[in-house]
């Protein structure tokens, strides 16, 4: 899905997939479930184009109140790298490897920002907002299992016997699949609070130190 031309908001700024879903979802508990092809279908489409705008509006001015990235200028990286390194309150490396160090919950940092779409107002909404774009590859599998726990984590691994997956908490898990009952993929393991642990002074210095990752970890 998408909005087309006839949002008016940029299109790359945030991720359509998490909007969507709630989208469907509330329009979905709006309409009913049995909607059928033709009239009622095309309200649903509309409803749900009308809600995706008002999210990403929404996600828009959350993101402005708080970074006024435009603000953030190339002197504040050392703070940020010092921040990202030290800060205990948001521990950055718990699930992100620097220069070979950190834990691998997340993507590494080294080379982040070699990627021309992973501008400064990108990096920004990965922290503020991380549901809205999950990287691929990193994104979280929640398993019920048949005795009725819930786990999950990050899939490092899986075949047709088993499913090895790293926790939020770094702890890696080997699950069998006989004992999978139900699986759904669940939010990023990077916690949608990070950013309220940080000044906006703090975040805009994070943000600085991210952008400035073009380069390979060295070996």
């Amino acid at each position: 899905g998408g909005l087309g031309k006839q949002s008016g908001i940029d299109r790359g700024a945030t991720d359509l997939g998490l909007l969507e879903y709630v989208a469907d979802a509330l329009v979905g508990a709006c309409q009913g479930r049995r909607l059928r092809q033709g009239a009622e279908g095309r309200q649903r489409r509309q409803a749900r184009r009308h809600l995706v705008d008002a999210f990403r509006l929404l996600a828009h001015h959350r993101l402005d109140r708080i970074g006024g990235i435009q603000k953030v200028t190339a002197q504040h990286a050392d703070a940020g790298r010092a921040l990202f390194l030290n800060n205990a309150a948001v521990y950055c490396q718990r699930c992100h490897k620097l220069d070979g160090q950190g834990g691998d919950i997340g993507p590494a940092m080294n080379g982040l920002a070699a990627d021309k779409e992973k501008t400064r107002r990108y990096l920004l909404e990965a922290v503020v907002l991380p549901n809205a774009k999950i990287a691929k590859g990193y994104e979280t599998a929640v398993l019920t299992l048949t005795d009725d726990r819930v786990v999950s984590g990050i899939i490092k691994a899986e075949d047709k016997k088993q499913v090895k997956l790293v926790t939020a908490e770094a702890k890696e898990l080997t699950i069998p699949v006989e004992d999978i009952a139900a699986r759904r993929t669940g939010p990023s393991a990077m916690p949608d609070d990070l950013h309220k642990k940080l000044t906006r002074r703090e975040l805009r210095d994070l943000v600085e130190f991210l952008s400035g990752l073009k380069e390979p970890p060295k070996k």
